[in-house]
């Protein structure tokens, strides 16, 4: 129960932040925003600099020692080497779709520790839906819509244990970030995927976990 209570403790810690910049997000997603390219043809827009800013200040509060490996601040150059223990944070993932005007765009925000994850938050300001890591060796979910102020406390009664299931394998489902071509439809083929259905950000990764 102690690593819980400090997975929940960071979470709460986190929260704040992570809801600002969802509604930051929100606000940009609706009333539109410039796109522009980085080194590497990727795009990015105020929207993945202003919610990394939101993360990044509330990460110098919450664990000033600790360094952070951030999207946008190591595309501008800025990559620390940190060893040990770090937090990676991808304050907008899921930015290609986000551009598009689809609700599938999430805050990521992960401590690193020996190469190892050891917590993790994943929030979609699309429906409010929280997941992190209990550091129990189990996941959570709650629906925290980031219209709303930072609860003071998560409440156990609403915090659900998420749990995958054995699969039908006559029945397979895929998530997958664009259409299934080349290497990746012949991979799907070959394992009989029956559905296969794009979904940005890391909430496919969350749904999968939840069965």
């Amino acid at each position: 129960m102690k690593a819980l209570a400090q997975a929940q403790q960071l979470t709460l810690d986190l929260l704040p932040a992570v809801l600002k910049a969802a509604r930051a997000e929100m606000h940009y997603f609706k009333a539109g925003v410039q796109v522009t390219a980085k080194s590497d043809d990727s795009p990015v827009t105020a929207a993945d600099h202003e919610a990394e800013a939101i993360v990044l200040e509330c990460l110098a509060r919450v664990a000033p020692d600790v360094p952070v490996v951030a999207e946008e601040r190591a595309a501008a150059g800025q990559l620390p080497s940190p060893k040990g223990r770090f937090f990676l944070v991808d304050a907008l993932d899921g930015t290609r779709y986000f551009i598009r005007g689809k609700p599938e765009f999430s805050v990521n925000v992960a401590l690193i520790e020996d190469t190892a994850p050891v917590y993790g938050l994943i929030y979609v300001p699309p429906t409010g839906r929280l997941y992190f890591t209990g550091g129990d060796g189990y996941a959570y979910s709650a629906v925290v819509p980031c219209e709303s102020d930072a609860p003071a406390g998560i409440d156990p009664m609403h915090l659900k244990r998420i749990v995958t299931r054995a699969p039908d394998r006559s029945n397979l489902m895929a998530y997958t970030s664009r259409n299934s071509a080349g290497a990746s439809g012949e991979f799907l083929r070959a394992l009989q995927v029956h559905e296969s259905r794009s979904l940005g950000s890391s909430e496919k990764f969350c749904l999968i976990a939840s069965g």
